[in-house]
């Protein structure tokens, strides 16, 4: 019994050391933790689950020509780099300077500059849309529901209106401007907005529906009386420096060679990107070291440790919902934009791609390498898939019943040891 309890002790005290040689372990440099994402990514599904590969090798795997991302420590951007190539073929690579469209993504930003006009007493969160519109009127406002506020327009689906999908328009092709698409006319794709609700009952979904910020746009141009894409360089891209980011559309041919070509499949997208006239929904063009700073100023405001734009009063009050966001994601034909981001510890990832319908599994996996890296436990929840979980539930099963053969073995053979065996001299005549 003493010596039982004796090697319990050791136990403890082994585990003990263990635990604290693991605290004290030395942390990994970031030009460590960008390598293992460059050379240890964890494949979608793997087996054996421990077994990686380069991200050159999933990005070839995946057919996907290029990509783009940044880290965020602190609020601040810590790194960013770019992989592969603009175009599938064409050979000029992805550099932390290259511009990809940030689809849905936009109307973060745009959101944003709202907020910044509202500091500015341009206009206030409460300042009723249908009084404010100049050019445009909200069809089915008319009909004696509660009245759309600016407020609900940044909520997204709060404002009541109808929803559709953006999907843009080729670049080659006859497009609309802002004022055919809120009124449906063509070449617009999308029916008219209207109201289609009481507002401020928005439906509890997980993907969200942006026509809300194509009526944002409409009421920020006619408030302040010019293009939106100048609005926002002037209130936000110009005083924090943000040389590469906009909301032209469509995008200058000047700037042609910085944009990467979104891929259907293997192929470029015929004019190499879309266009999308509802800039302040789906319209910035930006790089992810960009979006990231972008990302960074919003929590910070929101948290209340800047105030450089919008004070914390106005960033909370307005947010969609009860913090800016966790995670963000995009994808509109061969191009793609995802934001994940904490403002509660100001750590957060964003990633950009020009890839086809394979884009997303490579997403996860690079997601799940950059959370095991930086050691983040709060994104787990939205990016661990099934898939990851095959692997590692196969080798567990495996070595399950590899460690049941075994202890059957033993337990048959303490069984073989433990039966007597009895040896009878025999005299001699006796019968056998």
């Amino acid at each position: 019994m003493k010596k039982r309890t004796r090697y319990c002790r050791y136990g403890f005290l082994i585990t003990v050391l263990l635990l604290q040689a693991a605290c004290l372990r030395p942390g990994r440099t970031t030009e460590e933790k960008i390598a293992a994402i460059e050379n240890r990514l964890l494949p979608d599904g793997a087996f054996p689950p421990w077994r990686t590969e380069s991200l050159a090798a999933r990005m070839e795997h995946y057919r996907v020509p290029g990509l783009g991302m940044a880290v965020i420590e602190n609020y601040e951007l810590v790194w960013a780099r770019g992989y592969g190539v603009i175009e599938s073929g064409a050979g000029r690579p992805v550099t932390t300077d290259t511009l990809f469209p940030a689809l849905g993504n936009s109307s973060i930003i745009s959101g944003y500059a709202a907020m910044i006009l509202m500091e500015r007493k341009r206009l206030a969160p409460d300042d009723k849309v249908q009084q404010a519109l100049r050019s445009w009127q909200i069809p089915g406002n008319e009909s004696g529901v509660s009245e759309v506020t600016v407020r609900l327009l940044l909520r997204y689906d709060a404002a009541g209106l109808n929803e559709f999908d953006l999907k843009g328009y080729e670049r080659d092709k006859s497009y609309p401007d802002l004022r055919q698409v809120l009124e449906g006319a063509p070449p617009a794709a999308n029916p008219p907005v209207r109201l289609l609700r009481q507002p401020g009952t928005a439906p509890r979904r997980d993907r969200v529906y942006l026509t809300s910020h194509i009526v944002l746009q409409q009421l920020l141009e006619d408030i302040e009386g010019r293009p939106y894409p100048a609005l926002a360089a002037d209130v936000l891209f110009a005083p924090m420096g943000l040389r590469a980011s906009t909301f032209e559309q469509p995008l200058p041919e000047a700037r042609w060679s910085e944009a990467v070509t979104c891929h259907d499949g293997d192929r470029p997208l015929p004019g190499k990107w879309l266009v999308y006239p509802e800039a302040a929904a789906m319209g910035l063009w930006t790089t992810p070291s960009e979006l990231a700073r972008l990302a960074g100023e919003i929590a910070k405001s929101y948290r209340g440790l800047s105030a450089r734009f919008v004070s914390r009063e106005t960033a909370a009050g307005n947010s969609n919902v009860d913090y800016p966001f966790n995670r963000q994601y995009s994808s509109v034909r061969g191009c793609e934009s995802d934001i994940l981001f904490n403002p509660n510890t100001g750590e957060g990832f964003v990633l950009m791609m020009n890839s086809g319908p394979h884009g997303g599994s490579l997403r996860d996996e690079i997601l799940h390498t950059v959370f095991t890296q930086y050691r983040w436990t709060w994104g787990q929840g939205l990016i661990w898939s099934d898939t990851f979980k095959q692997g590692w539930m196969l080798t567990l099963a495996m070595i399950l019943l590899i460690l049941i053969a075994v202890l059957m073995a033993i337990l048959d053979l303490l069984e073989h040891r433990s039966i007597p065996h009895f040896h009878t001299e025999r005299s001699e005549g006796s019968p056998p």
